[in-house]
């Protein structure tokens, strides 16, 4: 991590912007890449300030507080996260569906730094649109069953792609 620090911290002193973009992007925790993607956009475009070496400097200072941060707080176990993921795998046997997807928001953004939450609050809203139109009467009844049946392999396959995330992690 260090090192990607340094090489991108070099590629600024030596002008090379495209290089320096390239290098630091494989460490951007996540809440950092609009300001990232806003950087890059203003060389891209050609419209970067007469400080911008400077900010950038700055920026990648805070990526680098940030990413030592991260690396220095305790991690809960991984048994204890992989024994959720089955907990909630145990609710959608259940039809819990509700149930499961309350539990995975917490979760999804505890692993990978938050890269599951997006999907999982898609999820959510698919759930919770599916039981308002059945409600309402607005669509039948298998329908609704065959939409809680996707909804409930999606689950699945979320909950699948964050246990190999936390059993073969990324190392960037």
């Amino acid at each position: 991590m260090q090192n990607t620090i340094n090489k991108a911290l070099k590629y600024l002193e030596e002008g090379e912007y495209a290089s320096y973009f390239e290098i630091i992007e494989q460490i951007i925790p996540s809440h950092l890449r609009a300001s990232h993607q806003a950087n890059k956009m203003k060389y891209i475009s050609g419209h970067a300030p007469w400080n911008f070496n400077q900010q950038l400097e700055v920026f990648t200072k805070e990526v680098a507080r940030v990413v030592h941060q991260n690396a220095n707080d305790p991690l809960p176990p991984l048994n204890l996260q992989i024994q959720k993921l089955n907990a909630i795998k145990a609710m959608l046997l259940e039809d819990r569906l509700k149930d499961a997807l309350y539990a995975l928001y917490p979760l999804s953004e505890e692993i990978n730094d938050g890269k599951y939450a997006s999907e999982v609050i898609l999820a959510t809203a698919n759930f919770h649109g599916n039981e308002r139109s059945h409600k309402r009467g607005s669509i039948t009844d298998q329908l609704y069953l065959s939409q809680r049946v996707r909804l409930r392999m999606n689950i699945i396959y979320i909950l699948e792609q964050m246990k190999d995330a936390l059993e073969n992690p990324d190392p960037f």
